[in-house]
């Protein structure tokens, strides 16, 4: 994956405690977006649902609001208009989205001098995970997504 795609992954663990399960985890109607009022809406009416426990992947042309709607899902920009769900929640309400949402912006830049291993393993630091569960999830994580052997370089993937 290059750097001009963004990622939402809703992977499999527990939604924040509620009456009932939520369908989805995510959960977009009618978002609009605009930065300037003499510039068109960088998001107009976009629709969508992530339901539990799934992966989605977000792909689309530079500038075509990817990261936008991303920032928007998590709580980083405020839509003009619509609703987002995270959970069957709004963000509003005090919900951070958490472990069961995860957000890959492409702003984020991977250490080019590290193996992918040593990148997962410095964020995994920075989250604080103990060192059991950054091997754990390295091992996993390069598996599912096909990253070994994961003593190369990111560079070269």
């Amino acid at each position: 994956m290059g750097p001009a795609r963004s990622l939402l992954v809703s992977h499999n663990t527990s939604p924040p405690a509620a009456s009932t399960k939520p369908l989805s985890a995510v959960t977009v109607r009618d978002l609009r977006l605009t930065y300037s009022r003499r510039l068109p809406p960088v998001i107009d009416g976009v629709n969508m649902t992530v339901p539990v426990g799934s992966i989605y992947g977000l792909l689309g042309a530079s500038g075509c609001g990817k990261t936008s709607l991303l920032k928007c899902l998590v709580g980083l920009s405020k839509p003009d208009s619509g609703s987002v769900l995270i959970f069957g929640q709004r963000l509003h309400q005090g919900l951070v989205p958490g472990p069961g949402v995860g957000f890959m912006p492409q702003e984020l830049a991977l250490h080019p001098d590290f193996t992918v291993a040593e990148n997962m393993y410095f964020f995994g630091q920075l989250r604080g995970m103990p060192i059991e569960k950054i091997y754990e999830r390295i091992s996993f994580l390069c598996t599912f997504f096909q990253l070994l052997p994961a003593d190369r370089f990111v560079e070269h993937l």
